[in-house]
Parts: C-alpha cells; sequence; structure tokens
C-alpha cells in the first residue's frame, strides 16, 4: 500500500498541481509531509486487521499473537512503506515514479522472500534482502502473528528502521526544498 498507492498519490499530486498548492499554504512544509502520512497511514493500517481476519477465515491460521511485537511491527512497516513510498515520488519525475511502483510491485510479490522461504532464492539474492525492507518487514509481522513459531530479530527492525529514517529524510529534504 505505501511503496505503491502513496508514491502514485503523491505523483498525481504533483502532476496536477495539488502539491504545489498544499507547498503555497501557510502552514510549515514537515507539517505537510506529517499530515499526508498520517492520513496514508489511517488508510493502510486497518487493512492488517483485515487480512488477518481473511487469512484466518481462509485458511484456518491459528494466530499465536505477541502483540507488542505486532504493533510495532504493523505500524512500524506502514510508516516506512509510506515513507519510502513518498519519498520515491518526491525524488523521482512523476511519470517515472508510476514506472518504478509497478516494477516494485512485481519484484516484492515475485522476487522477495514474503510468500516463499529465504532459502529458495541464491545465496547472494538473500544477502540484498537482509538489507531491503520486505523480508524484514514480514519477518517482523510473522513474529508478531505466529510467535510460538516465528522470533522478531534485532537485525529486522533495525534494518527496517533505517529503511523508515531515510524515507523520512528524502521526503522531508524534498518537501523543504523545493520551490
Amino acid at each position: 500500500m505505501g511503496l505503491v498507492m502513496v508514491s502514485q498519490g503523491v505523483a498525481q499530486a504533483r502532476t496536477t498541481g495539488t502539491f504545489t498548492y498544499l507547498r503555497a499554504l501557510p502552514v510549515p512544509r514537515p507539517l505537510l509531509l506529517f499530515a499526508d502520512l498520517t492520513v496514508w497511514l489511517a488508510v493502510s493500517l486497518p487493512s492488517v486487521a483485515v487480512a488477518l481476519l481473511v487469512a484466518h477465515w481462509r485458511y484456518g491460521f491459528d494466530f499465536s499473537f505477541d502483540w507488542p511485537v505486532l504493533l510495532l511491527a504493523s505500524t512500524l512497516t506502514a510508516v516506512t512503506a509510506s515513507a519510502v513510498g513518498c519519498a520515491l515520488a518526491l525524488a523521482l519525475p512523476p511519470m517515472l515514479t508510476q514506472l518504478v511502483t509497478q516494477v516494485l510491485v512485481f519484484f516484492v510479490m515475485l522476487f522477495s522472500p514474503i510468500t516463499f522461504h529465504a532459502s529458495q532464492l541464491p545465496e547472494w539474492f538473500q544477502m540484498v534482502h537482509d538489507v531491503l525492507p520486505f523480508r524484514p518487514a514480514a519477518d517482523l509481522l510473522r513474529a508478531g502473528m505466529l510467535s510460538d513459531s516465528y522470533n522478531a530479530s534485532a537485525w529486522d527492525l533495525a534494518v527496517l528502521g533505517a529503511w523508515c529514517v531515510v524515507g523520512f529524510a528524502v521526503s522531508l529534504r524534498a518537501v523543504i526544498r523545493r520551490a
């Protein structure tokens, strides 16, 4: 949601002039970024609960929740995806943003160890996914939902946190700097 919808929403706002209009308002520019990301989080976080309900209903999962890990992981994943998505949209031209987000959809769904085990990838590609946010986010969410089978890792939290900081830094710099 965050990587694709936020990127495309911000790119569209840049294309239609809405982004420029909002930046012209007498509001601190960082506040515009935080307000926009808050709206995207309010839209995306309930989908985690719905996805859990659908998974339980469809596949009969027996969850063993670790609530602190699940709340932290789902919030940090949503914030990171939104911040990185916003950074992509602000750093790239709108048409290139559309292309990059479409490539990201295929990359994340087909070539990242979210829906399959990482051992099915070549070793060098496993190492690439150790520093990308997709596998760490999925592993943290698994640890929050299925705590009897999966454990949370400090490395996964650090990788996801680093991507969140980078996404916010790039977005904030672009919002403040551009005229």
